[in-house]
């Protein structure tokens, strides 16, 4: 049943992405009086689920999950019908009309991948809005941004220059309210960024160098670093074990000790053996010191002290316990005023992420394995993302792929729609069409390349 769930989520996903792209060619064409031959969720590669016609459309559903398509008479695409281009040139033809029309509707589609991913980023931050951490005020008393951040002295954090206790001001002058933001790992594509900080009353910079983001995920991934918060725990149990194992994790730096010794995520450790401890950085400091030997953990559970617990940690001085954030999460709600400002800021971040990203992996500065992800890791995070957040999730998902296949779509790579509107600005320049045969070899190659793209992500899924 997880299995189908997963691949419902997906389906259901794309199919939206898609239909609203192809509707963007759709659309243009017929604007221009352009006919429009076919329309197709999904290839119908030597058979179809299921057509029907309507005017001079054939409407269907493919078996092969791998996109869909606009079938634009006399335009030379992916079908390479060259019957109907070997005819004189029709009116109602994509090649009879001015470059300038031809150049709206290859844009057609990533027009509005962009207006979906805006206005559904727009809605959730007026229905749903933000849940977020803010590194400003008072989280009941259990953190604040004076207590600053707490960074393991094994983690790329501290690599980079942070310490514990430092306090975040802002990221390349941005003071950003959400301390989300800020440890968002995407920071790390920034080459050359710079985090403000406090350190000690005194002002200090962290950069961003070179390639930080490819080392940060050979270091595991996960948050930048955690508020250094009261020793109020989150205790790895089984259930989460279970659930790493069914999802493929790797579980042999994980650890259950606090658990099995009887601490509960929610628990505030008041003291460990007679040493009193107000914050987590203190906490772990002692547990890691003392690998291996019994610890008595003096915890307050539910408002009231409970008996004394002891645990033992293993000898990497881990028990299983991290600071339990979700406490100071708050969600943050916008007037339909902000939103529109807010979502459209949020969609285009993913945009310049992606560009920021994907020009990264093309110079060398990221490695292709680690970041590029298929259908595969695309369907794993999904699921991941649905069981934990359910549809909220979902949408922030789909509003997100839709900027990125608004970018995929503009790379200059023949078949995509980047890759026609170059061939339409190289003739518009010339002043004269591209030889007929080229264009085939070219768009060959481009198809080539494109499933060749696929094929690696997909492997690369797998193998990961």
């Amino acid at each position: 049943m997880e299995i189908l769930k997963t691949i419902g989520l997906i389906l259901l996903s794309l199919s939206l992405l898609i239909v609203i792209h192809e509707f963007g060619h759709f659309w243009a064409a017929r604007i221009f009086k352009i006919r429009v031959e076919k329309f197709y969720l999904f290839f119908d590669w030597k058979f179809k689920l299921f057509s029907i016609k309507r005017g001079d459309t054939e409407w269907g559903i493919g078996w092969l999950p791998l996109g869909g398509y606009v079938k634009i008479a006399g335009m030379l695409d992916e079908s390479m019908d060259k019957e109907q281009l070997d005819a004189p040139v029709q009116p109602w033809e994509f090649r009879a009309k001015p470059t300038w029309q031809r150049l709206i509707v290859m844009l057609g589609g990533v027009i509005m991948n962009v207006v979906l991913g805006v206005l559904i980023f727009i809605g959730l931050k007026f229905f749903v809005g933000d849940l977020e951490v803010s590194h400003r005020g008072n989280h009941g008393g259990f953190w604040s941004e004076t207590d600053g951040i707490w960074v393991h002295d094994s983690s790329f954090a501290y690599k980079m220059g942070f310490r514990t206790g430092d306090q975040l001001v802002s990221f390349d002058g941005d003071t950003m309210r959400s301390f989300s933001a800020l440890v968002n790992p995407g920071n790390l594509l920034h080459d050359g960024s710079k985090f403000a900080i406090k350190r000690s009353g005194k002002d200090t910079v962290v950069s961003v160098a070179e390639g930080s983001l490819d080392r940060f995920q050979d270091e595991g991934g996960g948050a930048l670093f955690l508020p250094d918060m009261k020793p109020l725990l989150y205790v790895a149990d089984t259930t989460g074990m279970n659930m790493l194992v069914r999802a493929g994790e790797d579980t042999s730096k994980t650890t259950i000790q606090a658990w099995r010794a009887g601490l509960r995520t929610g628990d505030v450790v008041l003291k460990v053996d007679s040493t009193p401890v107000s914050k987590f950085s203190e906490l772990n400091a002692y547990v890691r010191a003392r690998a291996q030997q019994p610890i008595t953990f003096t915890v307050s559970r539910a408002g009231k002290e409970i008996p004394p617990i002891v645990a033992v940690s293993k000898a990497d001085g881990r028990l299983g316990l991290l600071p339990y954030t979700d406490t100071l999460l708050s969600r943050v709600k916008y007037s339909f005023g902000e939103a529109i400002p807010a979502g459209t800021a949020t969609a285009f971040k993913v945009v310049t992420d992606n560009v920021k990203g994907l020009t990264s992996v093309a110079t060398g500065k990221l490695d292709a394995r680690k970041s590029l992800s298929g259908p595969v890791g695309i369907a794993k995070f999904m699921k991941r993302g649905f069981d934990v957040d359910g549809w909220e999730f979902f949408w922030r998902m789909t509003a997100m792929l839709s900027m990125v296949l608004a970018v995929m779509n503009l790379l200059p790579i023949p078949v995509l729609d980047g890759g026609q509107i170059v061939i339409l600005l190289i003739e518009a320049v010339i002043g004269r069409e591209i030889p007929r045969k080229v264009k085939e070899v070219i768009l060959t190659i481009g198809f080539l390349m494109v499933i060749a793209l696929m094929l690696f992500a997909t492997l690369n899924d797998i193998f990961k």
